[in-house]
């Protein structure tokens, strides 16, 4: 998703902090270098965050890879997390594999570039709270500016709910289309992985919300070309 490359910039931060950090780290021995790291890593992710319930960090590397810039693994797992932007978050989990960091760059120009593409995963575990401070979001509320043929689709807040279940879980929420000023309710489900494998995609519905906030009403014949819905069933 788009606004969780907030927590992205953090942890790429994170990666900077670490590397200049090198340049002071006197250890020697493969276990001293790992603890150095994880708690420079620890003390890092906390200045970037605006409240925190936990910050963990485990680094796999050694002083000899670390000259070149190279991190063997690294993993973060984080609870009740809020960003300066209020995005929050239960719990985070960050499993990323071998990185190799280009130093000149980081030296000459500040940046963190690497020299390889590290493979890994994200787990974000989000609560009804959490989404709705999601979709709320700046980098979330650009993207909705054109969501709908063009037009804003402003989210409601405090409206999202989740509902877990054997499928994987449903998530209700409502906003109004700029377009028509009309307020809809939009559920959200998991997809299903296409017959050649592909990333399964994500499946969403809307109904348009009447007066009252009766669900029966006619609706609008634009509907279907500006909130396009899927064969998802309706509650």
């Amino acid at each position: 998703m788009q606004c969780a490359s907030e927590w992205g910039r953090s942890c790429i931060q994170v990666v900077t902090a670490v590397c200049k950090a090198l340049q002071t780290c006197c250890c020697s021995t493969h276990g001293c270098v790992e603890r150095y790291e994880g708690r420079v890593m620890v003390l890092s992710l906390k200045n970037r965050l605006k409240q925190y319930q936990s910050v963990e960090a485990d680094v796999s590397c050694d002083a000899r890879g670390l000259l070149d810039g190279r991190f063997n693994a690294l993993s973060i797992d984080g609870r009740h997390w809020v960003t300066p932007l209020k995005m929050t978050a239960h719990r985070l989990e960050v499993e990323i594999g071998t990185m190799q960091v280009d130093y000149g760059r980081l030296l000459t120009e500040r940046k963190v570039s690497m020299k390889n593409i590290p493979a890994g995963s994200v787990r974000i575990h989000l609560s009804s709270k959490d989404m709705g401070n999601f979709l709320a979001h700046p980098m979330f509320q650009r993207a909705a500016e054109t969501a709908v043929q063009g037009q804003p689709f402003h989210f409601d807040r405090d409206s999202v709910q989740i509902a877990h279940d054997s499928h994987g879980g449903q998530v209700h929420f409502t906003g109004t289309w700029a377009a028509n000023g009309q307020r809809y309710r939009v559920l959200m489900l998991p997809g299903q992985a296409g017959l050649c494998g592909g990333r399964p995609q994500l499946q969403v519905g809307a109904q348009h919300i009447c007066e009252g906030g009766n669900m029966t009403c006619k609706v609008p014949r634009l509907l279907p070309r500006a909130l396009p819905t899927s064969s998802v069933p309706w509650p």
